[in-house]
């Protein structure tokens, strides 16, 4: 179970728990799961994804949103006890179960601190009716996981590059280890295993 808890200036306001949920929306209009009634917050601000990763995705708000203290340009990944910041609130996430593993991905001097660990089914498991899944586990770091998120999305190489503030060289870098990853022999077919997967959302 995730909880997040609500502040307006340093005064908790309320606790939110949520289980079993991909993913919550924020935002000023009431139907978002966390409804913040404040002209300065957009009608529809941003996500929390929960799976399969924590994923923090600003949704073009005009005051944009933060991630303890910095703001993020597109998405970026969270972990336990982070604080969200979205014009006068601030909201912690809870995860006290949350499982990371220590290993560090370093590449061109970006640090992904934890590895996901991700089932990838064998070969023709993808039929209908067939949930077998491979016996071995894929390794997909945070930042794969985005690059692959923005992939769904349609975005290019060269698009991605800026959302995230790496190199195209780096996209690619991290758009091959997907593909190895998920047995994949391309983008296109990447995201369709994703897909199949639920490891994203359209």
């Amino acid at each position: 179970m995730f909880k997040i808890e609500l502040f307006l200036e340093k005064k908790l306001l309320r606790e939110y728990f949520f289980d079993k949920k991909l993913s919550i929306t924020i935002g000023r209009h009431p139907q978002h799961d966390i409804h913040l009634d404040y002209l300065g917050v957009s009608g529809n601000h941003a996500k929390i994804h929960f799976f399969p990763m924590l994923l923090l995705e600003d949704l073009g708000s005009k005051n944009g949103t933060q991630l303890n203290g910095e703001p993020i340009d597109g998405t970026a990944a969270f972990k336990h006890r982070d604080v969200i910041g979205i014009t006068r609130y601030a909201l912690r996430f809870i995860d006290e179960k949350i499982t990371r593993l220590d290993a560090v991905d370093t590449f061109e001097g970006e640090e992904i601190a934890s590895t996901w660990l991700v089932n990838v089914p064998a070969e023709g498991s993808l039929e209908s009716g067939d949930e077998t899944l491979a016996e071995k586990n894929a390794a997909m770091t945070p930042r794969e996981f985005e690059c692959l998120y923005w992939l769904s999305r349609g975005k290019t190489t060269a698009e991605i590059s800026p959302l995230l503030k790496i190199s195209e060289r780096t996209v690619n870098f991290h758009v091959t280890n997907i593909c190895e990853k998920l047995g994949a022999a391309n983008r296109t077919q990447a995201i369709a295993k994703a897909i199949a997967l639920k490891l994203i959302d359209l």
